[in-house]
């Protein structure tokens, strides 16, 4: 599980977890790239202990078009 318990998701977010949902066997890959955002989101309900309600929060809404959505 990865993510804050009990707010966690079942998906495995890593490159061997993407080989896993698409039944792509890693052998096949020839070259991973890593991605990263710089700030945490959340989606759906669970505590955000460091969610910026201010306008510097807003602000990284604008810029990193953030916007919410559930699954």
């Amino acid at each position: 599980d990865h993510g804050t318990y009990p707010f966690v998701t079942s998906s495995n977010p890593t490159a061997g977890g993407a080989c896993v949902g698409t039944g792509i066997g890693p052998r096949y890959l020839s070259r991973i790239v890593g991605i990263t955002k710089a700030y945490t989101t959340r989606v759906g309900a669970g505590p955000f202990p460091t969610e910026l309600t201010d306008e510097l929060g807003d602000k990284l809404v604008d810029i990193g078009r953030e916007f919410g959505t559930v699954t």
